[in-house]
């Protein structure tokens, strides 16, 4: 029997978007209760969204990553 590997089935790549939206919003809460503004709070979690998707868009064309 052949062993399964997790990258077999789906790639590693979109996990590191839903880990960063995931992080964005506990960091939208955490800054919304400590009294910031709620729109403020947002605008760096969509930040740090926008910033992953870009990097998970460039990685295949990075030096070495290349088949």
């Amino acid at each position: 029997m052949r062993a399964r590997y997790a990258t077999d089935a789906v790639s590693i790549l979109p996990m590191g978007l839903i880990l960063t939206a995931t992080a964005g919003l506990c960091l939208w809460i955490v800054l919304w209760a400590l009294g910031t503004s709620g729109f403020d709070s947002i605008m760096i979690g969509v930040a740090m969204v926008l910033v992953a998707i870009a990097v998970h868009n460039l990685l295949p064309y990075l030096l070495g990553r290349r088949e």
